[in-house]
């Protein structure tokens, strides 16, 4: 099946009824496989591998306190600030918003922000306790195992929480921070020289799987609902008959003798990939109404029409008894415009689906991205 295509200032759409695709226009500097926090994520998780190796316990210890601000800049700071940016975040997902009510979604985000980045800064306290005294202390390895304890508690109450109506996965809106949380407790628990950071890397991983599915169910009907609106949008009527006049200047009057009428068309331009505009309101062809029924059929009936209300206008003449003087082409050009206002009002709407699925799968792609970032925490370099 063929494509449609549609060009704006940042990007073309490709799709068709089952496919999708969205490159940028111009040169983006957002990172095309997901979201700009993806790559924030991966450059925390290699600078994490790079000074930890797969060393745990006293042999992460050591090489802790020997890179401190390795540890400070590359890692515990910069998952901080991707804390601190949920709510760009939620922001960039605006397909996310129907997932949940505002005011349930306001008290989760503040409540996982507020915990995760809490539990960040407990453990980046336990890093510097380790740098001071060269080792894991009997005082910080107690904090560890509070700290990872409610970590893992508040991330698995995350990757579970669901509408009790809906079942919609109320955690997703909020997966780039359950990845962080994921990759602080993994590095709690190595430090500690448990292995338990396993099950919830792979909890996490089936997690986002999940979600990506449920995202790939939204836009799904939607990809089929853009392809055949902008198909219609392509193959509207672009000229046809909008009234009938009998003067020179566009008019229709009444009380005259039939045998000197003719249409006045109406010509637009426009598609899914361009505005919709008026080109002009020109005379058609005559309209004798001594002739009705053939004039009618052949020259209203048998053409492509406007859809109502904007189509043609059928005007009888009244003579002699009562006399109605109307500027046929004047009537004609406001429907021709409120009828391209509405045709742009739906080509708007077009580009926005076409944004929110765009979105939805730079989603996907992202959630893929965390489930192979996630891998390499259990994965020895």
């Amino acid at each position: 099946m063929a494509s449609t295509e549609i060009n704006t200032h940042l990007k073309t759409y490709s799709f068709s009824q089952n496919s999708f695709s969205a490159t940028p226009t111009l040169y983006d500097y957002t990172n095309e496989e997901g979201f700009d926090w993806d790559a924030l994520l991966n450059k925390v998780i290699d600078s994490a591998a790079a000074e930890f190796g797969s060393a745990i316990g006293k042999e992460l210890a050591k090489r802790i306190f020997n890179s401190p601000t390795a540890w400070e800049k590359e890692t515990s700071l910069k998952l901080d600030l991707v804390i601190s940016k949920l709510d760009e975040i939620l922001s960039a997902v605006a397909a996310l918003r129907e997932l949940v009510h505002q005011d349930i979604l306001q008290s989760i985000r503040e409540q996982v922000r507020s915990q995760i980045a809490a539990h960040i800064h407990s453990i980046s306290d336990i890093m510097s306790d380790v740098r001071q005294h060269k080792r894991l202390t009997e005082t910080s390895r107690d904090q560890l195992v509070i700290v990872t304890v409610l970590l893992k508690s508040g991330l698995d109450s995350l990757l579970d929480y669901r509408d009790e109506v809906t079942q919609k996965p109320l955690g997703l809106p909020l997966y780039a921070a359950a990845q962080t949380g994921v990759i602080m407790l993994t590095l709690g628990y190595r430090l500690m020289g448990s292995t338990l950071s396993g099950g919830i890397v792979e909890r996490a991983v089936n997690k986002f799987t999940e979600w990506q599915q449920y995202a790939n169910n939204i836009i799904t009907p939607l990809i089929a609902e853009v392809n055949g609106e902008a198909n219609n949008l392509n193959s509207f009527v672009k000229f046809a008959p909008m009234a009938i006049s009998n003067d020179d200047e566009g008019n229709f009057h009444s009380n005259y003798q039939p045998g000197n009428e003719y249409l006045i068309m109406g010509r637009i331009a426009g598609s899914a990939n361009e505005p919709f505009t008026i080109i002009d309101t020109p005379n058609g062809p005559m309209f004798d109404y001594r002739k009705w029924v053939e004039s009618y059929t052949n020259l209203v009936l048998n053409v492509p029409q406007f859809p109502s209300p904007y189509n043609f206008v059928h005007r009888m003449p009244l003579w002699p008894y009562e006399i109605v003087h109307i500027s046929a082409r004047d009537d004609s050009f406001g429907r021709l415009f409120r009828m391209v206002e509405w045709l742009n009002a739906r080509r708007s709407a077009l580009l926005k689906k076409l944004a929110y699925i765009d979105d939805v799968q730079k989603l996907i792609r992202s959630l893929e991205a965390g489930k192979q970032r996630l891998g390499t925490l259990v994965t020895p370099p």
